[in-house]
């Protein structure tokens, strides 16, 4: 994916935000490679401890990282391995409620959560 300038310009200008991106982005947890059959694993990132979740689509062989495909595995570093993807990931802010409002995808389930009354339940 392609940042936009613009954001690439905010992003650039807004230090502690770029910082906050970039460690998201990374876990010292363990070497993970590709190569191996640990789906639904879960990896800390260095920003504030958030899950990185990685599956494993075997019939599709596709491999993700918190829902962004894996577009080049396993790249060699001294210390471990990168993953290229084909997208950011945006660190979740919020309850399990406030992330399903914000994404398009889900909007519809959010709003059928709130008309049952669950999103109190599921909020505690």
């Amino acid at each position: 994916m392609k940042i936009p300038q613009a954001d690439f310009e905010d992003l650039k200008a807004d230090t502690q935000r770029l910082t906050e991106l970039l460690q998201y982005h990374a876990t010292t947890d363990m070497g993970f490679h590709t190569n191996g059959r640990a789906n639904d694993l879960v990896l800390t990132s260095l920003h504030n401890n958030l899950p990185i979740r990685i599956n494993i689509y075997g019939l599709l062989h596709v491999y993700a990282a918190e829902g962004k495909n894996i577009t080049e595995r396993d790249l060699r570093a001294s210390n471990g391995y990168v993953q290229g993807l084909d997208d950011l990931m945006i660190p979740p802010t919020g309850d399990v409620v406030d992330i399903l409002s914000g994404m398009d995808k889900t909007k519809t389930l959010s709003s059928l959560i709130v008309a049952t009354g669950l999103d109190a339940v599921i909020r505690s």
